[in-house]
């Protein structure tokens, strides 16, 4: 029986909740390691996964546990994280605009005026903020 390790680190941006860990893990970097053993009597290599576990800082002192959990769970927090990320990037970057412009330090990066006085619609992504000045 053939096993493959592969090793990735992974990123958290906020605290998260893992289905297989007992507490709200913090924001940082989590190594995870991934056990695959190679399926026999195919006519081409693939592998079967046997395990994932994730590298986690004990609650007290300066130990490391190294917890089973999903993978599948594993990747939903994790795109779950980068879509907030991304959430608050775009929301980050219309708060800025918004302020710069108010204080007329810049122009307004989307928009016109409306007909209805000097409003600009300041727009990215999904989200819009209307300025006035």
């Amino acid at each position: 029986m053939t096993i493959r390790t592969t090793s990735e680190t992974i990123t958290f941006h906020r605290p998260f909740w893992l289905k297989d860990v007992d507490r709200m893990l913090p924001p940082g970097d989590y190594r995870v390691v991934t056990d695959e053993e190679v399926i026999e009597g195919l006519s081409f290599t693939a592998y079967h996964r046997i395990s994932t576990v994730i590298f986690v800082r004990a609650e007290a002192g300066c130990a490391v546990e190294m917890m089973t959990i999903d993978p599948m769970d594993l990747q939903a927090v994790h795109e779950q994280d980068v879509a907030m990320l991304a959430v608050h990037s775009v929301v980050g970057r219309l708060t800025n605009t918004a302020a710069s412009y108010r204080s007329g330090r810049a122009a307004p990066v989307l928009g016109s005026p409306s007909p209805v006085g000097n409003r600009y619609a300041v727009a990215a992504d999904a989200m819009i903020e209307t300025v006035v000045p």
